[in-house]
Formats: structure tokens, C-alpha cells, sequence
């Protein structure tokens, strides 16, 4: 029998027949130093108490059980996978943003496409002020966001949507407590940089 078990960096599924903590000394589990988290799918064949799993391993940063999904989780459900490794591990990292490219297109206008990039922010995370060889349209999948675009601000919520026009100096900040998370299409020039920093050292 089975429960799945992640290390930082790695998955792993550990046969476990049941057994008590200590019973488990025979795995060496106490001898293991890396962060560990477990997510418990309830359609597993073993289900794994939290008291068993702290005892077992002395460096559980995280636990949780959820309402789906079972022995080949990140088969059956990958986004809800995807989300609890995420989370599992947020602690070990600073605040930062990962950018997932879904699409590229050439327009039917010579010399421009189309990108669609999935944008995810951790909380706390604040991006550096940038602009775009072309428009953005921007549509929040989750979270609670913040952007100052060309000066102004604007506080959103899943379901909202933006317009940032050609070269406007923006950026923006995950002011929740959860993950955020945005689908940005740019309409934009090709062969030119698709993100460019803005310098913000003012000369005297």
C-alpha cells in the first residue's frame, strides 16, 4: 500500500503496509534532514493520519488532505497536484513569479503576434516596473492583485481585466495571502524584447 510523499525537488512514493512509527524505523525515515510534504488523495489505498506522518518524519513542514484525486494524482488531477506542491513548499521560497508561455502566433498584420503567457505571483511578490513592445491585455485567473499602470493604480480580483497600452510603464504586486495569478496576451512587435526594465535611477 501506498501514500505519496514530496521532497523538496523530487517525488516519491513510499510502501508503507499500514504500519505504526515505529514499525517505520525500519524505512529510516528519522534520518531523513530534507523538508518533507505530504498531500493525502482520498482515493489512495492507504491513507495516511497526520499524528502517524509527524511522528515519522521529524522535518514535516506540510500537511493536508484533499477531496479528490487518488493513487496517480498528478495524472488524475494535475492542477490540483501542481497547486499542492506549490504551496507545500512556499515557506522554503522568497517571494518571486514564474512565467508559463501557452502560445505564439504571427498576426495577420505584417511584422506582429500574439503571445498568451500564464503569470503566477507569490505572495508579497512585487514585479519590476516594465513596458511591452505592444499591448497587453491582462485577465486575473486567481488572487488579489495590484497594478500601478502608467501612474495609476488598480486593485483586482479573479475575473477582472486590464488594458495596458503600448509602451506604458507598469508593474505589479500580490498584496494576498495566496498564490496570484494572471493570463497576459500581448499583442506586440516580433522580433523585439518582449519584457523591457525600466531604469529607475533618475539622473541628476
Amino acid at each position: 500500500m501506498a501514500h505519496q510523499q514530496r521532497h523538496l525537488g523530487r517525488t516519491a512514493v513510499l510502501e508503507s503496509g499500514g504500519r505504526s512509527a515505529i514499525q517505520a524505523a525500519a524505512w529510516k525515515t528519522a534520518e531523513i534532514s530534507l523538508p518533507v510534504a505530504i498531500t493525502v488523495f482520498p482515493e489512495d489505498v492507504y491513507l495516511p493520519p497526520e499524528t502517524w506522518s509527524r511522528r515519522a518524519y521529524r522535518n514535516l513542514i506540510y500537511f493536508h488532505e484533499v477531496d479528490k484525486g487518488g493513487h496517480f494524482a498528478a495524472w488524475e488531477q494535475p492542477q490540483l497536484f501542481s497547486e499542492e506542491l506549490r504551496a507545500a513548499f512556499r515557506s522554503l521560497r522568497s517571494a518571486g513569479t514564474q512565467r508559463t508561455e501557452l502560445q505564439r502566433n504571427d498576426l495577420n498584420v505584417p511584422g506582429r503576434e500574439v503571445i498568451q503567457v500564464r503569470v503566477d505571483f507569490d505572495p508579497g511578490y512585487v514585479s519590476p516596473r516594465h513596458t511591452h513592445p505592444g499591448e497587453e491585455i491582462i485577465y486575473v485567473i486567481e488572487g488579489s492583485l495590484e497594478y500601478e499602470i502608467g501612474g495609476k493604480l488598480a486593485k483586482v480580483k479573479a475575473g477582472d481585466v486590464l488594458f495596458v497600452p503600448a509602451g506604458t510603464v507598469h508593474a505589479a504586486k500580490n498584496v494576498g495571502s495566496d498564490n496570484g495569478a494572471e493570463l497576459a496576451t500581448y499583442l506586440v512587435e516580433k522580433g523585439k524584447p518582449l519584457i523591457t526594465l525600466v531604469n529607475e535611477r533618475k539622473s541628476s
